[in-house]
């Protein structure tokens, strides 16, 4: 069973999300394995069922969108110091439910482009997997978006390849939140498996808490340098410290590096 984002379809504000998804090309990205597989796969059906639409290939969009992005700019624009214009926004919003298409690895695309990416790992990923992604964007703006007005695309085009200007760091910023909020969902699920000798040892439970361990080490500290900024970040560091700290405390550190080198 597949996660799904339970939302109505006809909603203006996921227009583009489901345009997408209801494609044979969003069909075939939803297909792909979950998110995090490169490193900390197991079943599929029982990844998706533990960590949720942020996994899906496809769902993880939206759930950036409504359950990331959203209550970030409210916040913002309620208690902090940088406030998101309605043009910002829906500029943001529009990158979240479209900013992994050029993951996409349906056959046509490598037809016409010449080439695939993927999901590649967060930790592996490099400036040649980004051009290669927004190559598959731009040929998918074609097919699918070709009535949206083309400063829409272009504004997501910018946040996505330059983290460092305002709208790119808000969208680095929720990104990393997301990577966070996974590591700590997988975290809570490992520290209960730790309970059971028998269900310690097994694959899924390792998996777990090595994607808990350094997904949260990849991230922790960078947010925290960003709380003070950004104050839905802060609330969620706050709510999650517990978490955090048990995972740190009883689940072996992973360090994929060190591991490939002792093989």
């Amino acid at each position: 069973m597949e996660a799904e984002v339970r939302t109505s379809a006809g909603s203006d504000k996921i227009r583009l999300w489901q345009r997408y998804a209801d494609t044979f090309y969003g069909r075939d990205h939803a297909a792909s394995p979950p998110r995090y597989s490169q490193r900390y796969g197991y079943d599929r059906e029982q990844m998706l069922r533990d960590l949720g639409d942020d996994v899906h290939p496809v769902s993880h969009m939206l759930h950036t969108d409504l359950n990331i992005l959203s209550p970030l700019i409210f916040f913002q624009n309620k208690f902090g110091k940088l406030k998101i214009s309605p043009v910002l926004a829906e500029n943001l919003h529009t990158t979240a439910q479209l900013h992994d298409i050029g993951e996409c690895s349906h056959p046509l695309i490598e037809q016409v482009i010449g080439d695939l990416v993927g999901d590649v790992h967060y930790e592996d990923k490099n400036a040649e997997h980004e051009a290669k992604e927004r190559l598959i964007r731009h040929y998918l703006y074609d097919q699918i978006f070709d009535d949206v007005p083309r400063r829409r695309l272009e504004a997501m085009d910018a946040i996505l390849d330059d983290p460092k200007s305002v709208e790119g760091h808000i969208f680095n910023t929720v990104e990393r939140t997301g990577y966070y909020l996974t590591a700590m969902r997988a975290g809570e699920l490992a520290l209960k498996l730790l309970q059971d000798e028998t269900a310690a040892q097994d694959h899924r439970s390792i998996m777990l808490g090595r994607l808990a361990w350094r997904v949260s080490w990849n991230h922790h500290d960078e947010l925290t340098d960003r709380a003070e900024d950004f104050p839905y970040i802060e609330k969620l560091l706050e709510k999650h410290d517990a978490t955090f700290r048990q995972i740190k405390a009883q689940i072996p550190e992973y360090d994929p590096n060190a591991e490939a080198a002792a093989a």
